[in-house]
């Protein structure tokens, strides 16, 4: 305020309040972290036509349940849940997780028994019954017998030979007439034993997810395609073309 030549004061105007500046959205994004490594698209065939999705961050657990994979026609698939543990819930009720490092094949076509899930040492048991593409990993785990001197030695023999996830035949241990031997393998050398006996170890989990889109047409164009990774919210995550 001032003094007049009058004596009346002069009031000075009420300033007016100062504006909130709004912050800019938070534009978190899986770029550069969730990536797509590999892409086939060329086939007609829906079961030729595969991504797989690494996660390349440092130690960021990254969970790619739905998120879409769009082509060039703006079409979009939604990347389901899965099994972490198949095998035990007929509902995928977990989210397809990815640990840093680890992967997920995802292939657009048909798989007969309609479940994605993480790989584990004992899931190679799955293509005894049913085909499966990609392959399933097989790793070599023999049934631990340093400590069965009550079975015979054809026993022993018989189940040594057993290859890795598979089942013993049926007629070769009906020929043994050993109750005791049977019983040993309908307990172990199947899925569910196998689960019991290393799910305690260290490297039981694959770094690998298997995933299905179940589709009976072909999704990619054959000649050139560009295929966009986008996230939960519709960010765009990766894009790869050929």
């Amino acid at each position: 305020n001032r003094i007049l030549s009058q004596g009346t004061r002069e009031i000075a105007p009420p300033q007016a309040p100062a504006l909130a500046v709004p912050s800019s959205p938070t534009t978190f994004s899986y770029e550069k972290k969730i990536v797509i490594t590999s892409l086939s698209g060329t086939s007609a065939n829906p079961s030729s036509e595969q991504l797989i999705i690494e996660n390349k961050s440092e130690g960021e657990s990254i969970s790619i349940t739905g998120f879409k994979i769009e082509n060039s026609s703006g079409a979009s698939l939604t990347i389901p849940k899965g099994h972490a543990l198949p095998g035990f819930s007929a509902t995928a009720n977990d989210d397809i997780a990815l640990r840093p490092g680890d992967r997920a094949v995802i292939t657009l076509g048909r798989q007969e028994r309609q479940i994605n899930f993480r790989e584990n040492l004992c899931t190679g048991y799955f293509d005894e019954s049913s085909r499966f593409s990609p392959p399933l990993a097989h790793r070599w785990l023999a049934p631990d017998m340093s400590r069965a001197f009550e079975y015979s030695d054809r026993c022993i023999s018989l189940l040594e030979s057993v290859s890795s996830c598979r089942m013993p035949d049926s007629a070769g241990l009906s020929a043994l007439f050993d109750n005791r031997c049977t019983e040993f393998a309908q307990a172990h050398l199947n899925y569910n034993g196998c689960v019991r006996d290393y799910r305690s170890r260290p490297d039981f989990y694959s770094r690998r997810w298997l995933g299905w889109m179940q589709r009976e047409q072909e999704f990619f164009r054959n000649a050139i395609e560009r295929v966009i990774l986008r996230d939960q919210s519709g960010r765009v995550v990766d894009e790869q073309s050929y």
